[in-house]
């Protein structure tokens, strides 16, 4: 059960906004701000994984082209 709150500020327009596209996704306006925040979360995550797979990649790469190269 949720019990924490977490407030946010935002210019009278920008409610109006949030609240137009919470209506047009048939959500009040917290579940459209949840959902909104947890998709971002989502791809931050994606993001960082796909930066941690193209390092090891990288690394990978390097190290498996680096004794061809010196054979060259």
């Amino acid at each position: 059960m949720k019990s924490d709150r977490i407030t946010i500020r935002v210019t009278e327009d920008e409610k109006k906004e949030i609240s137009v596209v919470a209506d047009k996704l048939k959500m009040n306006t917290s579940e459209y701000v949840y959902s909104a925040i947890m998709d971002k979360m989502q791809v931050d995550k994606l993001n960082d994984s796909q930066g941690q797979f193209l390092n090891l990649f990288d690394t990978s790469f390097k190290r498996s082209y680096e004794p061809f190269q010196k054979h060259l």
